[in-house]
């Protein structure tokens, strides 16, 4: 599509009532507007979905999505502003198609531009690329063609292609893929990202200069981390490193494996679980060790206990009871009450039951439920859970423009969560909607409490 084949038309009024900031992507649009017809440019803007015929359109040519750019354009920066910034780059992302674009093409597409540039140059065109591809993730999401497993497998994949490119940046002369490379913890190692999320990793080395990897590793979370022009490229959490904060910033592979062989903390084979090796030349020997780890022999019980614990120490920490907010993450009935009890399932089992032996969330409830451990009713309950409640933490991130977990009732505007939730009967008061939500928690809360106890 051509930006010279575009034309901009203000949309009917309703269609702004459900972005977050209404005002706001009222002015947006003129704004949006304005500069496109001082460009040239035509965007003709249809008020439903549904693609058209060239009969149904007179020859103009295939209009956007209004509601969906309504939405993005009621975003908190830099989404917003983006838009407005560079519409030529993001607009054609809101046209409605069959079918979603393959993210690996559009990813190394935008690579094969950016390796030409200088390394002084990468970093802020690495920061826009992961703009565009943010916002034409979300409007595909929007206009219903990614279900909410299909947007963290492509956040997660741009993250990996992203960050891969910029740590070739900070490689030393003659310092191969093997010499330095990342591990990716949590939800990065899981290919379970939502949008804002940061990156839990892990830096290892097999070089005899551990200085020069260090400094390295340094630059490289001082510059990915730093706020740019189109925001920063992603914060970095490297606490799950051995020794935590205390620990060296890059550990070499060998000691990172005789750490792990030593060490009999649970919560630290819980972590592993989701640990996935980014350098291909490392990934098969690696993996079986780590696997070997983590799924040894267990008295579940004992698991049981121990998850919990930590479990509980998390909530006192960061969602104490009586909170006036709601914690979709670390609160009762959470995000992470599914993952730890997947996880606990997984320790206790995995031994015996290689098919539990996954990165997935979602693959391990599955798993759990076919060896019986949940019922099919559990283990249906937990993945619409886990769907629900990852999609609303995307919308409340973006919303806030920041890795947030957490609903306020005095500071929220619910009608961009009432949009995100699938559920049939959702309530479209605010008031409703949160109790509706504790509601849903609930009902995972008492999942967890019930397996957690056997």
């Amino acid at each position: 599509m051509r930006w010279g084949d575009l034309i901009v038309r203000f949309p009917p009024g309703e269609i702004f009532e459900s972005s977050p900031d209404p005002a706001q992507a009222r002015r947006n649009w003129e704004t949006l507007s304005q500069s496109v017809e001082r460009g040239g440019g035509d965007l003709h803007v249809y008020s439903d979905r549904r693609p058209r015929s060239e009969a149904e359109r007179g020859g103009i040519p295939q209009g956007i999505d209004d509601k969906a750019l309504a939405y993005v354009l009621g975003l908190a920066w830099p989404i917003s502003r983006f838009v407005l910034s560079e519409p030529a780059k993001v607009l054609s992302a809101f046209i409605p198609s069959g079918a979603a674009p393959v993210w690996r093409d559009r990813i190394d597409a935008g690579l094969g531009a950016i390796a030409k540039k200088p390394a002084a140059e990468k970093m802020e065109a690495l920061q826009v690329l992961r703009q565009v591809l943010t916002i034409e993730i979300l409007a595909r999401e929007l206009m219903g063609q990614l279900a909410q497993r299909e947007v963290e497998e492509a956040i997660t994949l741009a993250a990996d292609a992203l960050v891969e490119e910029a740590l070739r940046v900070y490689r030393g002369p003659g310092m191969s893929e093997k010499d330095f490379f990342i591990l990716a913890m949590g939800k990065f190692g899981a290919a379970e990202m939502t949008y804002e999320s940061d990156l839990d990793l892990i830096f290892l080395h097999n070089t005899d200069n551990g200085e020069q990897v260090i400094r390295s590793a340094q630059r490289f979370i001082r510059d990915i981390s730093t706020l740019g022009p189109s925001g920063l490229l992603y914060a970095v959490d490297a606490d799950l490193r051995p020794h935590g904060r205390g620990g060296v910033l890059v550990i070499s592979q060998e000691g990172f494996l005789k750490y792990h062989r030593e060490s009999t903390e649970l919560w630290e084979k819980q972590a592993l679980i989701k640990a996935r090796i980014l350098a291909k030349s490392q990934i098969s020997n690696f993996k079986s060790q780590i696997s070997g780890m983590v799924y040894e022999k267990r008295e579940p019980s004992g698991v049981f206990r121990k998850v919990h614990e930590m479990k509980l120490l998390v909530e006192k920490n960061y969602a104490p009871i009586g909170s006036s907010f709601v914690d979709l993450k670390f609160g009762r009935g959470g995000t992470m009450d599914i993952e730890f009890l997947s996880q606990a399932g997984q320790l206790a089992f995995g031994h015996e039951h290689p098919e539990l032996r996954t990165r997935s969330t979602r693959g391990a409830i599955r798993a759990l439920g076919s060896i019986g451990w949940l019922s099919a009713g559990e283990a249906e309950s937990l993945l619409e859970a886990y769907d629900e409640l990852k999609k609303i933490i995307g919308r409340v991130r973006l919303v806030e423009g920041k890795a947030g977990n957490q609903i306020s009732p005095s500071k929220m505007n619910y009608s961009a969560l009432v949009r995100a939730s699938t559920w049939p009967d959702k309530p479209k008061d605010g008031d409703r909607f949160l109790d509706r939500l504790r509601q849903f928690m609930l009902s995972v809360r008492k999942i967890y409490d019930r397996k957690m106890a056997e």
